[in-house]
């Protein structure tokens, strides 16, 4: 009896224990390492505490400057029974929920290679020998790539253009529509805007009746500096606060005179943009909505001769714009 203990008690050591390691770090949209053992259980059916001994490391990077994708970098790294040398792969795609479906499932498929061998699945009358995995699903192709190297938070500008529809109150003597353009560079947490937008012409009658009167209308260019309070703005749902100045020209032009004048007036105005945005999942196009504050610094009453004052601009204007995106 001694030597049948001793016995089990030095097997017990020379067998490996089962139990498959995982570790993941990136961006906060990215799976972490809990989310990704939960992913990889359900492809296998198992606890990762039953699977075969296998060590993997996941790095998520965000895309680079001149990509549009996120990458994972997988390194697998085998037991000391199994002698086979660390592998590493990647794997891209736009989306980093996709992209850890991949890596869920490739860590899945590896997991489930090496348990068959270990458990000597296979014809009885041939010797045991191991079996290659599966080919695995992959968004991009195999590479052998070196270490990841950290990458500095402001880097991978991604362009987005925006064209859309507005309601302003204030900005012309009724409330009034108009459209807007604009191209905005984002970093991870910071951007810059360039917009312009115009507000289609308004006619504003002196008197009651149909005597004299002017159109007005409105051209100016903004540019604004915006930062994202809660997460980044590689996310699907951004939500943005920008502060910026706008430029822009007040013109009217009498009408029901007999000689018609045309006045301009400069528009200068320090400006508070609330957005939120939602990128299509895998897709390059998006929606968005815009609340905007303005306070136009000259405020002197606008005045065409022949016809008098037409317009008085007020302390301050408010704008809400729906409109698309799309990302470069």
């Amino acid at each position: 009896m001694p030597l049948a203990a001793a016995t089990f008690v030095v097997l017990g050591l020379l067998t490996p224990a089962r139990a498959a390691e995982l570790s993941a770090r990136g961006p906060a949209e990215c799976p972490d390492a809990p989310e990704l053992e939960f992913r990889v259980e359900r492809n296998l059916g198992m606890p990762l505490a039953q699977a075969a001994p296998l060590g993997f490391a996941v790095v998520f990077e965000p895309p680079a400057p001149a990509q549009a994708q996120y990458t994972a970098r997988l390194e697998t790294r085998r037991n000391e029974v199994d002698g086979a040398a660390s592998a590493q792969r990647v794997l891209s795609a736009r989306d980093c929920g996709q992209l850890g479906d991949a890596v869920s499932v490739a860590i899945a498929l590896a997991i489930g290679a090496s348990t068959a061998a270990l458990d000597g699945v296979g014809p009885a009358s041939e010797p045991f020998t191991r079996q290659p995995a599966s080919p695995e699903p992959a968004a991009s192709p195999r590479q052998d790539v070196a270490p990841p190297s950290p990458e500095p938070e402001g880097a991978g500008l991604q362009p987005v253009m925006s064209l859309a529809a507005l309601i302003d109150s204030g900005s012309l003597p009724a409330a009034g529509a108009g459209m807007g353009l604009s191209i905005e560079l984002r970093a991870r947490r910071v951007a810059v805007r360039a917009a312009g937008t115009l507000l289609f012409d308004q006619h504003v009658a002196l008197d009651a009746g149909e005597g004299p009167g002017a159109d007005l209308s409105l051209a100016l260019g903004s540019l604004s500096a915006c930062t994202t309070p809660l997460g980044t703005f590689r996310s699907h749902v951004v939500i943005s606060t920008c502060a910026g100045w706008e430029l822009g020209r007040l013109s009217a032009t009498g009408t029901g005179v007999q000689a018609p004048r045309r006045g301009n007036q400069l528009w200068s105005a320090p400006r508070i943009d609330v957005g939120v945005s939602w990128t299509a999942p895998g897709t390059a196009l998006g929606l968005g909505a815009q609340l905007s504050v303005v306070a136009p610094l000259k405020r002197d009453d606008f005045y065409l001769r022949d016809l008098g004052g037409v317009f008085h601009p007020p302390v301050l204007v408010g704008r809400l714009a729906l409109g698309a995106d799309i990302h470069f």
